[in-house]
């Protein structure tokens, strides 16, 4: 995937790796949520943070549920 500071283009091979095509995609559309693992650390976190604040992706950035008790 290529990124730019205007727009993202996803890379797509067509038939052969010889062939490829660019597609422009919206990341607002495309992904619904970001999530880190539990057990990342801090300034991971914040990383991740920046960088969607920087590529100006509107998504708040979660810590997964997946290290906690299950419900059952």
């Amino acid at each position: 995937m290529a990124i730019s500071r205007c727009g993202w283009l996803l890379k797509v091979i067509v038939k052969s790796y010889d062939e490829v095509v660019y597609v422009p995609v919206d990341l607002d559309v495309l992904i619904d949520e970001v999530y880190v693992s539990p057990t990342s650390a801090d300034w991971f976190y914040e990383l991740v943070e920046s960088v969607t604040d920087r590529c100006f992706l509107n998504k708040k950035v979660k810590k997964s549920d997946l290290a906690k008790d299950p419900l059952f």
